[in-house]
């Protein structure tokens, strides 16, 4: 939008005075102040797009299905070879989206707390981050791409990021409980 008010401005000049400013009136009134209006409606185009996708994402519950789901296979096993107190946990989901990265590159990050309570007393907690700046020892590398990547295809990528992480998270939340879980 910085190129449009200069593209008005210079198209309002060479309409007050075609002989000193007839290149205003062509470059402002003609390219600038259009473009730029086109390009921001295919920007927000492409946010809306991605906004989309990361809604019909539903991370919360697709974190919460890859859990059970690992939980239900792995820590079974577990739980038959030893008599253990039940564990109670809880997932909180702190952020999750897209962040910035730079100017034209965005990444997918996610932060999630694990809180664990064994026999009615706090037994683990810890915060899971997958981000550009901060990350959790275990965590891949954040998704990164252009803005035009992340909307592509009605932000199949994002789509696609929000349901790996959601694995992701989910090994690195099970991970922890058999950690802590041995003798």
């Amino acid at each position: 939008m910085h190129f449009f008010s200069r593209g008005v401005a210079s198209g309002v000049l060479g309409l007050a005075a075609p002989p000193m400013y007839a290149s205003g009136l062509v470059v402002g009134g003609i390219i600038l102040a259009p473009g730029a209006l086109i390009l921001s409606s295919m920007e927000q185009r492409m946010w809306e797009r991605m906004v989309s996708a990361l809604k019909a994402a539903d991370f919360e519950q697709s974190l919460l299905r890859a859990t059970k789901a690992r939980a239900n296979s792995e820590l079974a096993t577990a739980a038959q070879s030893t008599t253990a107190d039940s564990i109670n946990v809880e997932l909180v989901v702190n952020a999750y989206g897209l962040a910035s990265q730079s100017p034209d590159r965005l990444c997918f990050i996610a932060s999630i707390d694990l809180i664990a309570n064994r026999a009615g007393e706090h037994w683990l907690r810890e915060r899971l981050i997958i981000s550009t700046r901060e990350r959790s020892p275990d965590a891949p590398p954040p998704q990164c791409a252009s803005h035009e990547g992340m909307a592509q295809n009605e932000g199949q990528m994002v789509r696609n990021t929000a349901a790996i992480y959601a694995e992701v998270l989910a090994a690195m939340v099970i991970d922890r409980l058999r950690n802590r879980s041995k003798p």
